[in-house]
């Protein structure tokens, strides 16, 4: 009896013996095709990657955005009309599909060309209110290079702030403005008008708060000014009050392609630059010194790991874009409101004025891309 339990007790050790030189074994070829599989992974990653390929699955150009406050402001996305200004973004989308990051050393834009035979018209108005002498005058001009005739609708009347049906506006007075043709850079003065004259005031009575006059001016259908200027019934003058306008805009590290005359048709820059493993976006700027036709290819090179530059292909890499360089050196005011051409007409008493004068009496209000590297905090 005692001789069975014996074997059975042995027979048990020789079984669990067994078994624990099995997991023994088990964890040890686990480990050791760990390290196996550590040696061979990033030979098998370099066969595979050459296999994989770098693509630029899209290019988006809008024009640069204004950073204010660190604030991104859009000011034209490439979408909602079919030009742009000088200063241009160009956003390519990129996939990686390699298993690691890749060195870009080198981005070029090549056969550029530049048709400047574009021209379009853009015409504007600038006003303001001067205190002082209690005078409104508002300026059209032409900011393109292409001749257009233009005429105004002007309506003056004294309404109450805060209510907008028409039947309680008073009209002052209405008229229309016919002025020659615009050239490229003409500025004519469209109403120069002296708020102190009888047939304004005696509109106003002191009895009344919140009173105003209103000035809209009509170019066809579209208005382009539409400024209310408030009347103290306490000393009898019109005022006005206007908020701090704008910040300094941020300055950008990217690389800037300057194209100015004579051009070139290829612009390189080397850079240091790695583009991570996935999908990311790379950018680049343009700066153009004349309005035209922009065509150009998109071409960036990375490091294959054998010393040689590699192209990434893609799509869209040829790029066509109308490109607008204004007359004068205005900031982006979208409504004119004190505007530069307003305060160079009311220095000079301008009734009329052709580019060329304008070039005479003040050389710092024609547009050159040292105002947008300025601007961009591209320079001091």
């Amino acid at each position: 009896m005692n001789s069975r339990v014996k074997q059975e007790k042995q027979r048990r050790r020789g079984i669990y013996s067994q078994y624990k030189v099995t997991i023994i074994a088990g964890v040890i070829s686990t480990i050791l095709g760990g390290l196996v599989f550590a040696r061979i992974k990033t030979p098998i990653n370099i066969l595979f990657d050459f296999f994989r390929d770098i693509t630029i699955q899209k290019i988006e150009v809008r024009n640069v955005p204004m950073k204010v406050s660190g604030e991104e402001i859009i000011i034209n996305n490439g979408k909602s009309v079919p030009y742009l200004s000088n200063y241009i973004e160009n956003n390519l989308l990129i996939n990686n599909a390699k298993s690691s990051n890749v060195p870009i050393n080198k981005i070029s834009i090549k056969n550029v060309n530049v048709d400047t035979s574009y021209k379009y018209e853009d015409v504007r108005v600038h006003f303001g209110f001067d205190y002082t002498s209690q005078n409104f005058s508002a300026y059209a001009f032409n900011n393109g290079n292409k001749k257009v005739k233009k005429k105004y609708h002007i309506l003056v009347t004294r309404e109450i702030l805060g209510n907008h049906k028409s039947k309680d506006a008073t009209k002052i007075f209405e008229k229309e403005y016919f002025p020659n043709a615009f050239k490229k850079g003409d500025i004519k003065r469209i109403i120069n008008q002296d708020l102190t004259v009888s047939s304004i005031l005696s509109r106003f009575t002191s009895q009344q708060e919140d009173q105003v006059i209103r000035f809209k001016i009509k170019e066809g259908k579209k208005i382009v000014v539409d400024e209310v200027i408030l009347y103290d019934e306490s000393n009898g003058k019109f005022h006005q009050n206007k908020g701090f306008i704008g910040a300094p805009n941020d300055k950008t590290g990217r690389v800037i392609f300057e194209l100015k005359y004579p051009y070139k048709s290829v612009y390189t820059e080397n850079i240091i630059k790695e583009i991570p493993t996935g999908k990311s976006v790379f950018s680049f700027n343009i700066l153009l010194d004349k309005t035209a036709y922009l065509e150009y290819d998109v071409e960036l090179k990375y490091s294959d790991g054998g010393g040689k530059r590699a192209n990434i292909h893609g799509k869209q890499l040829h790029q066509q874009q109308t490109i607008r360089v204004p007359v004068y050196n205005i900031i982006d005011n979208m409504n004119g409101d004190h505007g530069e051409i307003y305060l160079f007409a009311r220095k000079h008493n301008i009734l009329k004025v052709s580019l060329e004068r304008v070039k005479i009496l003040d050389t710092e209000l024609i547009y050159t891309t040292k105002a947008t590297k300025k601007k961009y905090k591209l320079i001091e």
